[in-house]
């Protein structure tokens, strides 16, 4: 009976970890790379793309959300000229996504990550997740990104 009941208590403080979510320094390099050449401080986008990541206000936001649910501290929007820091979000961002196609039975992918990435994840959901639907511009990002892998 004890030993049921410390295995039920490990779980539940385990439960909150998402184990999928270790994005490799190579897909994360790979983004900055589609998105600005790994150029650090670009802003893009009329000034709503920040960092060398091309980090919207609303995806660095989910990222800030994904971190704190994950028991890791949130990264303030004004340090994105730190490039570390915008690299870490990039990493939050792309953990969400690989979650998100984890729950909606879609394969993660470096491919389908990315699309979501530059396209969000509503925007990928609606071309099925599918590149070859992909508008041309993104296509573009994702055969840069797809190169630096």
């Amino acid at each position: 009976m004890i030993k049921h009941l410390i295995v039920l208590a490990v779980i539940q403080a385990i439960s909150h970890i998402d184990l999928f979510a270790e994005i490799p320094d190579r897909i994360v390099d790979a983004v900055g790379f589609a998105e600005s050449r790994n150029t650090p401080g670009m802003i893009g986008d009329q000034g709503s793309a920040l960092s060398a990541f091309q980090i919207w206000r609303s995806a660095w936001d989910d990222a800030n959300a994904y971190r704190i649910k994950q028991g890791q501290r949130p990264i303030s929007r004004s340090r994105w000229t730190d490039h570390d820091l915008s690299r870490e979000i990039c990493r939050s961002y792309l953990a969400l996504i690989e979650s998100r196609l984890i729950n909606a039975g879609v394969k993660p992918t470096p491919s389908r990550l990315y699309l979501c990435y530059t396209m969000g994840f509503a925007g990928a959901k609606t071309i099925g997740f599918d590149p070859t639907k992909a508008p041309a511009v993104k296509r573009k990002g994702l055969a840069r990104f797809l190169s630096a892998l």
